[in-house]
């Protein structure tokens, strides 16, 4: 399988490349949040408490989400061009094209604003964990310098084990997805197979899938399907499993 084994190799490329800018953007963020926090209360004043009734308005002082999305989306700018960018090359290398992988081709500029658009729910969740931070900390009666060092200490990065990794990985694999997307519709593909690993999905039967294409099941998630209609192509790869590392391929070489 082409399409997998050169696939995979760039994917893992770009995962090693790419993961190391994510995780100094969480220790930048950190930085940021701390520093915007110690603007609002003194850490100084280790006796100051944050009034609960205040968490929503510190959390939009301290967490500005369009400042903060911006950042995030310029972070993950060069893994999606070069991810996609990578993936069109091997397609047209595999189907023996030549559709234009390139930043000037308009199918690669819509994909990026959609990818870059889809990453800030990665700010959704920080913006949840630092919100319950605070809240833990206001209800055991934390000040704010505790409150700070708890939020300095666990880190954005490792707020679970292996962000910075699993972001890697899925933006990674989003943009390949993109990548092959912008070729095979270009060739006019009308069916794809998703090649991979097996794994979890949240919610294997969103589009109806189950019954008809083959294993699509809660444990095996959108690994293996087959024959999948080229308009479903976006949906499907949304809801396969967080590390998921497989690729969407055309069901059948396209003619020339």
């Amino acid at each position: 399988m082409p399409f997998l084994e050169k696939g995979k190799r760039a994917q893992d490329k770009t995962v090693k490349k790419y993961r190391p800018d994510f995780t100094k953007f969480f220790k930048s963020q950190t930085d940021r949040i701390l520093l915007r926090l110690n603007s609002e209360y003194n850490f100084k004043s280790p006796n100051d408490l944050i009034p609960e009734n205040e968490i929503d308005t510190l959390i939009e002082v301290i967490f500005p989400m369009p400042f903060e999305n911006d950042q995030l989306k310029n972070t993950a700018r060069p893994l999606h061009t070069s991810g996609m960018i990578k993936q069109m090359e091997i397609s047209n290398e595999i189907l023996g094209s030549s559709v234009l992988a390139s930043i000037s081709n308009m199918e690669v500029q819509a994909a990026l604003l959609r990818l870059g658009n889809l990453i800030t729910r990665v700010n959704d969740a920080t913006r949840e964990m630092l919100r319950e931070t605070i809240s833990t900390g206001i209800k055991n009666g934390d000040n704010v310098l505790t409150i700070a060092d708890n939020i300095r200490d666990t880190g954005l990065n490792e707020w679970y084990e292996g962000r910075a990794l699993a972001i890697a990985q899925t933006e990674s694999r989003y943009a390949a997805d993109a990548g092959g997307r912008a070729v095979y519709r270009e060739l006019g593909v009308e069916k794809f197979d998703v090649l991979g690993c097996v794994g979890t999905l949240a919610a294997p039967n969103a589009l109806g899938l189950s019954s008809s294409y083959g294993d699509f099941s809660e444990s095996n998630g959108s690994c293996g399907v087959l024959e999948v209609d080229m308009e479903l192509w976006d949906q499907v790869s949304g809801l396969h499993h967080p590390r998921h590392q497989g690729v969407q391929a055309p069901s059948e070489m396209p003619k020339k």
